[in-house]
């Protein structure tokens, strides 16, 4: 199956309204699990871009597909959507929105690689040097 740029073309992705803790335990943060029928083999986490929140059309349907192929996906809101703010300015905030996401994740699949992708805002690149493990020496 593909991601197909016409929204008629995937169904509305089955999913679990799910709430949990930031990183530094200062608050919660919303999203949506798709849990895979069998599995998972992995998991991905899915941020929506700075104009957008977890309905994006692009970001329901990435996370449907990933679950259709056995892999458990969560889209989530960063908190300044459902404060109806803006995003941060250093985007500090969102990197502890995401860090909370990776630790619910990781909660959920119990082992196994977790894949962050994001939608037109730089959380996901920005914090791929803090989610990646030091190479060995």
């Amino acid at each position: 199956m593909f991601l197909s740029s016409h929204p008629e073309a995937v169904a509305e992705p089955r999913g679990v309204d799910v709430q949990f803790p930031v990183a530094s335990g200062t608050g919660t943060t919303r999203g949506v699990a798709h849990p895979p029928s069998s599995g998972p083999f992995a998991g991905l986490i899915i941020a929506h871009g700075r104009s957008n929140d977890l309905r994006n059309p692009f970001v329901r349907r990435l996370a449907g597909t990933a679950a259709d192929h056995g892999i458990w996906a969560l889209r989530f809101n960063f908190r300044y959507v459902d404060a109806k703010q803006r995003a941060s300015r250093d985007l500090s905030l969102e990197e502890d929105d995401l860090l909370g996401a990776v630790a619910f994740a990781r909660q959920a699949i119990h082992g196994g690689p977790i894949f962050v992708a994001g939608k037109s805002m730089a959380p996901a690149s920005v914090l791929v040097p803090r989610l990646t493990p030091p190479s060995p020496a």
